[in-house]
Protein backbone atom coordinates (compact mmCIF):
# COMPACT_ATOMS: atom_id res chain seq x y z
CA UNK A 1 0.00 0.00 0.00
CA UNK A 2 1.60 3.28 -1.04
CA UNK A 3 1.67 6.56 0.84
CA UNK A 4 -0.62 8.32 -1.67
CA UNK A 5 -3.36 5.77 -1.04
CA UNK A 6 -3.02 6.30 2.72
CA UNK A 7 -3.23 10.08 2.25
CA UNK A 8 -6.40 9.62 0.16
CA UNK A 9 -7.94 7.47 2.90
CA UNK A 10 -7.13 10.08 5.55
CA UNK A 11 -8.68 12.81 3.38
CA UNK A 12 -11.77 10.62 2.84
CA UNK A 13 -12.16 10.19 6.59
CA UNK A 14 -11.71 13.92 7.22
CA UNK A 15 -14.20 15.06 4.58
CA UNK A 16 -16.93 12.53 5.20
CA UNK A 17 -19.14 11.53 8.09
CA UNK A 18 -17.44 8.13 8.30
CA UNK A 19 -16.19 7.14 11.73
CA UNK A 20 -13.81 4.42 10.54
CA UNK A 21 -12.11 3.15 7.37
CA UNK A 22 -10.72 -0.41 7.29
CA UNK A 23 -8.93 -1.57 4.13
CA UNK A 24 -7.03 -4.77 3.37
CA UNK A 25 -4.85 -5.29 0.29
CA UNK A 26 -3.09 -8.63 0.20
CA UNK A 27 -1.14 -8.94 3.46
CA UNK A 28 -1.37 -5.18 4.18
CA UNK A 29 -4.17 -3.77 6.30
CA UNK A 30 -4.90 -0.22 7.40
CA UNK A 31 -7.58 0.94 9.82
CA UNK A 32 -8.27 4.63 10.38
CA UNK A 33 -10.67 5.82 13.08
CA UNK A 34 -11.98 9.25 13.81
CA UNK A 35 -11.41 10.27 17.42
CA UNK A 36 -14.65 10.59 19.32
CA UNK A 37 -15.68 14.12 20.24
CA UNK A 38 -15.01 14.82 23.92
CA UNK A 39 -18.23 15.26 25.88
CA UNK A 40 -19.23 18.86 26.42
CA UNK A 41 -18.64 19.99 29.97
CA UNK A 42 -21.91 21.50 31.11
CA UNK A 43 -20.22 23.44 33.91
CA UNK A 44 -17.54 24.98 31.69
CA UNK A 45 -17.49 28.74 31.32
CA UNK A 46 -17.58 29.17 27.54
CA UNK A 47 -16.90 32.56 26.01
CA UNK A 48 -18.65 33.42 22.76
CA UNK A 49 -16.31 34.11 19.83
CA UNK A 50 -15.89 37.75 18.90
CA UNK A 51 -16.33 39.09 15.37
CA UNK A 52 -12.55 39.48 15.07
CA UNK A 53 -11.88 35.85 16.02
CA UNK A 54 -14.51 34.55 13.58
CA UNK A 55 -13.17 36.49 10.60
CA UNK A 56 -9.49 36.16 11.45
CA UNK A 57 -7.58 33.57 9.43
CA UNK A 58 -6.12 30.69 11.40
CA UNK A 59 -2.49 31.37 12.24
CA UNK A 60 -0.22 28.95 14.06
CA UNK A 61 1.18 29.97 17.45
CA UNK A 62 4.72 29.82 16.10
CA UNK A 63 5.34 30.80 12.52
CA UNK A 64 9.00 30.15 11.78
CA UNK A 65 10.55 31.98 8.85
CA UNK A 66 13.17 29.54 7.70
CA UNK A 67 15.58 30.41 4.89
CA UNK A 68 15.72 28.10 1.90
CA UNK A 69 13.44 25.19 1.14
CA UNK A 70 11.85 23.35 4.04
CA UNK A 71 11.39 19.60 3.62
CA UNK A 72 8.46 18.45 5.73
CA UNK A 73 7.35 15.04 6.98
CA UNK A 74 5.11 13.35 4.38
CA UNK A 75 3.19 11.52 7.11
CA UNK A 76 2.97 10.94 10.85
CA UNK A 77 5.61 8.51 12.10
CA UNK A 78 9.08 8.14 13.60
CA UNK A 79 12.04 10.03 12.09
CA UNK A 80 15.28 8.13 11.40
CA UNK A 81 18.45 9.74 10.00
CA UNK A 82 20.07 6.33 9.28
CA UNK A 83 18.98 3.14 7.52
CA UNK A 84 20.18 1.09 10.52
CA UNK A 85 21.91 1.62 13.84
CA UNK A 86 25.34 0.92 12.32
CA UNK A 87 24.83 2.90 9.09
CA UNK A 88 26.01 6.48 8.62
CA UNK A 89 23.37 9.23 8.46
CA UNK A 90 21.83 9.75 5.02
CA UNK A 91 22.84 13.44 5.09
CA UNK A 92 24.79 15.82 7.33
CA UNK A 93 24.61 19.58 7.75
CA UNK A 94 26.69 21.23 5.02
CA UNK A 95 26.34 18.28 2.63
CA UNK A 96 25.26 18.96 -0.97
CA UNK A 97 22.18 17.03 -2.11
CA UNK A 98 20.42 16.66 -5.43
CA UNK A 99 16.68 16.54 -6.00
CA UNK A 100 15.50 13.00 -5.19
CA UNK A 101 18.35 12.12 -2.81
CA UNK A 102 17.15 10.27 0.30
CA UNK A 103 17.38 12.53 3.36
CA UNK A 104 15.86 10.27 6.02
CA UNK A 105 13.26 7.61 6.74
CA UNK A 106 9.87 8.08 8.41
CA UNK A 107 8.50 4.84 9.83
CA UNK A 108 4.73 4.51 9.96
CA UNK A 109 2.92 1.30 10.85
CA UNK A 110 6.09 -0.80 10.40
CA UNK A 111 6.57 0.62 6.88
CA UNK A 112 9.78 2.55 6.14
CA UNK A 113 9.16 5.58 3.91
CA UNK A 114 12.08 7.40 2.28
CA UNK A 115 11.94 11.19 2.45
CA UNK A 116 13.64 12.69 -0.59
CA UNK A 117 15.09 16.12 -1.28
CA UNK A 118 12.59 18.32 -3.11
CA UNK A 119 15.36 20.43 -4.65
CA UNK A 120 19.13 20.54 -5.07
CA UNK A 121 21.18 22.47 -2.52
CA UNK A 122 23.08 22.24 0.75
CA UNK A 123 21.58 20.88 3.99
CA UNK A 124 21.46 23.87 6.32
CA UNK A 125 19.52 22.41 9.25
CA UNK A 126 18.23 19.12 10.61
CA UNK A 127 15.26 20.03 12.80
CA UNK A 128 14.38 16.66 14.37
CA UNK A 129 16.38 14.31 16.57
CA UNK A 130 16.89 10.73 15.40
CA UNK A 131 14.16 8.40 16.68
CA UNK A 132 11.69 11.18 17.51
CA UNK A 133 8.02 11.11 16.46
CA UNK A 134 7.01 13.60 13.76
CA UNK A 135 3.68 15.04 12.64
CA UNK A 136 2.42 15.44 9.10
CA UNK A 137 4.21 18.34 7.34
CA UNK A 138 6.49 19.00 10.35
CA UNK A 139 9.73 20.63 9.13
CA UNK A 140 12.57 18.09 9.01
CA UNK A 141 15.34 19.79 6.98
CA UNK A 142 16.15 23.09 5.34
CA UNK A 143 17.98 23.12 2.03
CA UNK A 144 19.62 26.30 0.70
Amino acid sequence: MDIEKIKQLVKLLETSSLAEVDLKEGSNRIRLRRSPEPPANQNANVQAPTANSINAPHTPLVEPKLPGTVVGAPLVGVFYRKASATSPAFVEIGQRVEKGDVLCIVEAMKMMNNVEATCAGVIEAVMVEDGQPVEYDQPLFTIV
